[in-house]
């Protein structure tokens, strides 16, 4: 239960201004308490800070770019095979987070695999698009906070 019946993301009046207050629990259970102004980004103590980083997990991220084959006739098909392997790897995962990338530029999409470099490099070098040269890829080791995800 937040202290002193604080309720998250209520407005409290004090000295003529309106505060944000929010309250924010780390994995011990215990409640940090921010105070935000209105239009000023939260404050984050040292202490959080360092919970949470150590809590941080190796991951992998792949950039996946345009091939020297992103344009050849019959394209689609392999594209659709690429696309279906990622759902397969996400639904194992694997790849909780797919991100395909369609401005025009040459990235093609942005992945986070629940893997090491040497495990992400075998999983895409059977990709059915970067076996056919319509994908070339980076890896690049990362570390996140388990349980992130996309908001709603």
């Amino acid at each position: 239960m937040p202290p002193n019946g604080a309720k998250l993301g209520v407005p409290q009046k004090r000295n003529e201004k309106f505060e944000i207050r929010k309250l924010l629990t780390n994995l011990a259970g215990r409640w940090l308490i921010v105070e935000d102004l209105r239009g000023e980004m939260t404050r984050i103590t040292d202490d959080f800070m360092r919970e949470m980083i150590s809590k941080t997990k190796n991951y992998c991220i792949v950039i996946l770019k345009a091939g020297p084959n992103r344009n050849v006739p019959g394209v689609e098909k392999i594209i659709w095979e690429h696309g279906r392997r990622n759902f397969a790897l996400r639904a194992d995962g694997m790849l909780p987070i797919v991100c395909p990338i369609a401005d025009g530029s040459n990235i093609s999409g942005v992945g986070i695999f629940n893997a090491n470099v040497d495990e992400v490099k075998k999983i895409m070098d059977e990709d059915p698009g970067v076996k056919e040269g319509v994908f070339v890829y980076e890896i690049h080791a990362c570390r996140s906070f388990p349980g992130d995800c996309l908001p709603k």
